[in-house]
């Protein structure tokens, strides 16, 4: 029972279920700064407060959970069938983790709990931050001088 685009397990729930009737289940994992833009959480990389994180079946939300202080994020109450779970990407990053494709993919099945959804993010300069840069650079000698023929 794993995401496809990424390694995910399945944990079986305590609650006994009647005959023919389906236990909803949870999806959880975690989403990160990826400070080195590597696609995958090193040490020191930190999680990611106030992220949304949807499970959709087609182009629609079926349920969806925010990311906690530490990053880690639980979906709830989902019910059988085949699903999307896609993060909403917030304005100035780029994500890293998963990639290509930048969602996974799982299946239900009754009372088994899905793990292992993580989600990496970078953080993409504002264009304005690099010509900044270049003029700090500049006024402080540093800029790169042609060779004088």
């Amino acid at each position: 029972m794993g995401l496809l685009a990424g390694p995910m397990t399945a944990q079986a729930t305590s609650f006994q279920a009647f005959a023919n009737e389906f236990v909803p289940v949870s999806v959880s994992g975690f989403v990160y700064n990826d400070l080195n833009n590597s696609g995958s959480q090193d040490a020191g990389e930190p999680g990611l407060a106030g992220w949304t994180v949807n499970v959709e079946v087609g182009n629609l939300v079926a349920r969806s959970a925010t990311t906690d202080a530490n990053g880690h994020y639980t979906v709830y109450d989902i019910g059988p069938g085949s699903f999307w779970l896609v993060e909403v990407l917030q304005s100035g990053w780029t994500q890293t983790q998963p990639f290509n494709p930048t969602y996974y993919t799982f299946t239900t099945t009754s009372g088994v709990n899905v793990v292992g959804g993580i989600f990496g993010n970078h953080r993409v300069p504002e264009p304005g931050t690099l010509a900044l840069l270049g003029i700090g650079l500049a006024g402080l000698g540093l800029s790169r001088r042609r060779k004088a023929n």
